[in-house]
């Protein structure tokens, strides 16, 4: 209801600048009333993008732990599961996660918004 939102405003102006009250009432309604269809609209992931990526962290989580059953197994010292779970395995997992984060940095810098930079790396 946009006689609704025009007094809320009104109530605004008024606090702010009490000489400019009608004036600055018809503005805000009639903006009102044109953004109001476009505001309605919601901007993000859909539910089938955000499935499908859960799906997908779900399977590489499952592979992962395959993987490292099966390289423990085949190793005979227990020093070379202490060096490889404990040391390069973290070190490699930091690696593919800055492979991942560097593209979808570029994309969002591609985008428009400045706040993503390599400082986004940082926790």
């Amino acid at each position: 209801d946009s006689s609704h939102l025009c007094s809320r405003k009104a109530h605004v102006a008024f606090q702010f600048h009490p000489s400019s009250l009608n004036l600055r009432c018809v503005l805000t309604s009639s903006l009102v009333m044109a953004a109001a269809p476009d505001a309605v609209k919601k901007r993000g992931p859909s539910s089938t993008l955000l499935f499908l990526v859960f799906l997908g962290y779900i399977v590489v989580r499952a592979v992962d732990r395959v993987f490292m059953k099966r390289a423990t197994n085949s190793m005979q010292s227990p020093t070379y599961n202490l060096m490889l779970w404990n040391v390069i395995y973290p070190i490699s997992r930091q690696v593919v996660q800055v492979g991942f984060w560097l593209p979808y940095i570029l994309i969002m810098r591609q985008a428009g918004d400045r706040r993503y930079t390599w400082r986004f790396l940082f926790p």
